[in-house]
């Protein structure tokens, strides 16, 4: 069964990638960011729980997941999807679709498409184009979520006297290699699909968001109407009552039966007779 969308594990990942803002924060540019990297809404002043900021993202990634679905010609695995998803979201849907990242998966070169990743880690920083150390880290967990093989699948070995590594060439590509074999050619008479083969399947864009609200509102509407379960809030934590003091000296000339109570009670028994032997 072909995947369509991302997986739980995936948004979560994706969510420790961006980050959690319970208010909304200024971008440069004067829009507003809050929850998990969401824009669209986001207004000044505005507060999310993380529970609603993660419906918020599963909302955002519906672009991206039409997209893959769109434009990735090539059959993924559930940590290829959420891989490319998190890319996507990261650097955009635009950037995405003109990458050599989707060139490169559509030519069944699985491995040359992770590596293209790597060449987006670098950001405007105080106007300046930087390498940012967050983006070098988020891309190499997403190559390596992309070329993990599933938990079913045999995991490919690389022993180093039989594959002693060597340092390529800049700017050389060199073919796709699993486990010292590589990988299958395409079928003969059959190039890569090109753009102009490309399907992209025609799917209802989300509706435009205008608030915090009126996002949760349409999201949760939108959960009903598929049977889906919208998370439910945790419940707030028990407060245990607090237990009254030790009665102190004033309090026992205060109750004098309360004291002969203690009194009775902290008495050791008394001893009982022997019976007859």
């Amino acid at each position: 069964m072909a995947v369509r969308a991302v997986s739980s594990q995936g948004l979560e990942r994706i969510a420790a990638f961006e980050g959690f803002r319970a208010h909304a924060t200024a971008l440069p540019d004067g829009r507003h960011t809050i929850g998990f990297g969401h824009v669209a809404s986001a207004r000044a002043g505005a507060v999310i729980s993380r529970v609603d900021a993660l419906l918020l993202l599963r909302h955002d990634l519906q672009p991206i997941e039409m997209a893959l679905r769109g434009h990735v010609r090539a059959p993924l695995t559930q940590g290829q999807f959420d891989a490319l998803a998190s890319f996507a979201f990261n650097i955009g849907l635009d950037a995405f679709l003109a990458s050599d990242v989707l060139r490169l998966v559509n030519a069944g070169e699985p491995i040359a498409a992770a590596l293209a990743m790597s060449d987006w880690r670098a950001a405007q920083v105080h106007g300046r184009l930087m390498t940012v150390d967050a983006l070098v880290r988020r891309r190499v967990a997403e190559m390596d979520l992309f070329l993990t093989p599933p938990a079913d699948a045999m995991h490919p070995a690389a022993p180093t006297p039989m594959l002693r590594p060597q340092r390529a060439p800049a700017g050389a590509a060199s073919p796709s290699c699993v486990d010292g074999t590589e990988a299958a050619a395409p079928p003969p008479g059959e190039p890569p699909p090109s753009e102009a083969d490309r399907t992209v399947e025609t799917e209802p864009s989300p509706p435009p968001l205008r608030s915090i609200d009126q996002t949760m509102a349409a999201i949760r509407a939108r959960l009903q109407d598929v049977g889906v379960r919208p998370l439910a809030a945790a419940p707030p934590p028990r407060v245990a009552e607090p237990s009254p003091p030790p009665a102190g000296p004033a309090d026992a000339a205060a109750s004098p039966g309360a004291a002969r109570s203690a009194a009775t009670s902290a008495a050791p028994p008394e001893p009982r007779a022997p019976g007859p032997a």
